[in-house]
């Protein structure tokens, strides 16, 4: 194996790339990872790059995308950004310049985590914004774009999202009910889900919640 790969992290800070980033650092395959963050990231690792910054800005950012394979993990909630326009910038607008910027400068592969239910045509604006976010991603025409669609995530986050806390008790609740499709999906299963098809590839580039479960057995 040549372990020449560079990794590029959006959103390491977050629930599910928290826990991706200590896998890439442990993967042979790669032996440079970076990671853009608008906070400090608090640890350090011979592989690691951690550069503060504005992840509105990517644009200043485009030598670390060279030759890169590209993991967004960057998402909020309704309840954290109430205003529309702020949200789809964030949602929409990181992953989307990301993957433009990555196809502009011969980045490998891109891999986005999106949503459950993500639909362009959807009346949900939640739904409709991921889905517009996955027909963008696709058009920039990176070598390999792989797209998450994960249930409710479930795992240890920084800060309480009181809806999400609600939902998943009741989930839980009624799990055995819930068709396994559907089902609350760990941040620690995603992560290792998206290493894995970093590594290997995948045949589908939209990549199902159940799916993303059978990827980590």
């Amino acid at each position: 194996m040549n372990p020449h790969h560079k990794a590029l992290v959006l959103g390491a800070t977050g629930l599910t790339g928290s826990m991706l980033l200590p896998l890439l650092l442990d993967s042979d395959y790669y032996n440079k990872v970076t990671v853009l963050t608008r906070k400090p990231l608090g640890q350090q690792h011979p592989k690691l790059t951690a550069i503060e910054g504005d992840l509105m800005d990517l644009e200043s950012y485009q030598e670390h995308f060279k030759e890169a394979i590209i993991f967004v993990c960057i998402g909020t909630t309704q309840a954290k950004t109430p205003d529309k326009k702020t949200y789809k910038a964030i949602d929409y607008g990181i992953p989307v310049k990301a993957a433009q910027i990555g196809a502009s400068v011969g980045a490998k592969a891109i891999l986005v985590i999106s949503a459950m239910g993500a639909d362009a045509e959807s009346r949900v604006f939640y739904n409709r914004i991921k889905g517009e976010m996955e027909a963008a991603v696709l058009q920039a025409g990176l070598p390999d774009t792989f797209l998450f669609r994960p249930a409710l995530i479930e795992g240890p986050r920084e800060e309480f999202r009181f809806g999400e806390k609600m939902a998943s008790v009741v989930m839980r609740i009624i799990n055995p009910l819930i068709p396994r499709a559907y089902r609350p999906i760990a941040a620690a299963t995603i992560a290792k889900a998206m290493l894995r098809v970093s590594l290997e590839g995948h045949p589908n580039t939209i990549i199902e919640s159940a799916a993303i479960k059978e990827l980590t057995k």
